[in-house]
């Protein structure tokens, strides 16, 4: 019998797949871009604060970024460089938009404003403006915060801004007409109490006028309207009185110095009488007459004579005199307050002219003690010396 074949116990090899995986799909960041913008477009229409904008500037950016992902060999990859330039405008509107609501441009805009309207400004209601965008201006750098990137700029800004506002405020001040209308109703106040003589009421009359004149121009927008109307009603009965005064005080210098000119002038003096001849007897002396009045100014026979008269009586006499003053001059007519003492300093008498400096002590209208002198100029009317003008030195 044959032997049995002996056989292999080894198993055949078994055949296995060499395929590697396919890499995962990647995500399609085109479409995620379209979708993000449409999200912004809405959010766009009701933007309002900085804030706002500042977040759509910000998810534009973010849908341009994406649209730069889109590979070259993707069939969207034309349209969305189309789309990289549509959304890059938008992302320029949203960043002007942000500008504009940045509080330090807003500031440096209203002070470009004032300053450009600082160069024409006359008008109470002009510098009120100018003043009132440099508050705005000063308040919108307050609100900047310390992340702000113009943070230290903004507050070297608000100084600067500081000392054109006070500028302005004064200005508002100055051209207020109010403030102007109340300051010659103060003056007037200050006069009235010293007024005696025509042209001091005149001075009087004069600062109430233009009181009335300042509140008349107070527009209708001014916080004191109202409170002008009333002082403007006020004002003309004080404006009515004074001119009462200057008209009473007129018609009395008048009279003064025609009472002063129709006295008559004194008799000649008579040359003395010859000497009687040896069988002469001398006739009696003939009685004077008891009715003729004296003459109102004592005869003077210079210049500074008349003077001196004159300086007696208005300085030790307490008078006004008037009668001492020419006709030709009686609208110039004017008085020394409180005079108390005087010193003649110089006296050129020009045969029927003269003119003398005299140092007088007397009071301003406001009651406070003055030395000064004091040009005094004569003439003669009729042969005697009268006063034309009175003037500081």
């Amino acid at each position: 019998m044959e032997k049995p074949q002996a056989t292999s116990s080894t198993p055949a090899p078994i055949a296995t797949s060499t395929q590697t995986p396919s890499p995962p799909p990647q995500p399609d960041s085109f479409r995620e871009a379209v979708s993000k913008a449409m999200k912004v477009a809405v959010s766009v229409q009701s933007a309002k604060s900085l804030e706002d904008w500042n977040e759509i500037a910000r998810q534009w950016m973010e849908v341009i970024d994406l649209l730069k992902t889109v590979p070259s060999s993707s069939s969207n990859y034309e349209i969305a460089q189309k789309k990289i330039m549509e959304y890059q405008k938008n992302l320029d509107y949203a960043s002007q938009q942000v500008s504009r609501l940045d509080p330090f441009n807003q500031a440096t805009e209203k002070a470009k404003k004032a300053a450009n309207l600082t160069q024409t400004a006359k008008s109470y209601d002009q510098w009120n403006e100018v003043l009132n965008l440099w508050k705005e201006a000063i308040a919108l750098l307050n609100t900047i915060s310390e992340s702000h990137p113009k943070s230290s700029l903004a507050r070297q800004k608000s100084t600067e801004y500081q000392t054109n506002l006070d500028y302005s405020q004064q200005q508002v001040i100055k051209n207020d007409p109010f403030s102007q209308g109340m300051a010659k109703a103060e003056e007037a106040v200050q006069l009235q109490p010293y007024a005696i003589l025509e042209a001091d009421w005149n001075q009087v009359a004069r600062s109430w006028q233009e009181a009335i004149n300042f509140l008349k121009n107070v527009s209708q927008n001014h916080p004191q309207k109202d409170l002008a109307n009333q002082k403007i009603s006020e004002y003309s009965k004080n404006l009515t009185y004074a001119k009462q005064q200057a008209n009473s005080m007129k018609q009395a210098a008048e009279v003064a110095i025609q009472s002063s000119s129709s006295i008559p002038e004194p008799a000649p003096q008579p040359s003395p009488p010859k000497p009687p001849a040896s069988n002469q007897k001398p006739s009696p002396p003939k009685p004077s007459n008891s009715n003729q009045k004296p003459n109102q100014l004592p005869p003077s026979n210079s210049a500074r004579d008349f003077l001196e008269d004159y300086l007696n009586d208005v300085v030790n006499k307490g008078n006004y005199g008037y009668g001492y003053w020419c006709k030709s001059s009686k609208d110039l007519v004017s008085r020394l307050y409180s005079p108390r003492n005087y010193q003649i300093l110089d006296v050129n008498d020009y045969s029927n002219k003269a003119s003398a400096v005299v140092r007088i002590d007397s009071s301003t209208k406001g009651g406070f003690a003055v030395t000064q002198n004091w040009n005094f100029y004569l003439d003669q009317e009729a042969g005697k010396w009268c006063l034309t003008l009175i003037i500081e030195q």
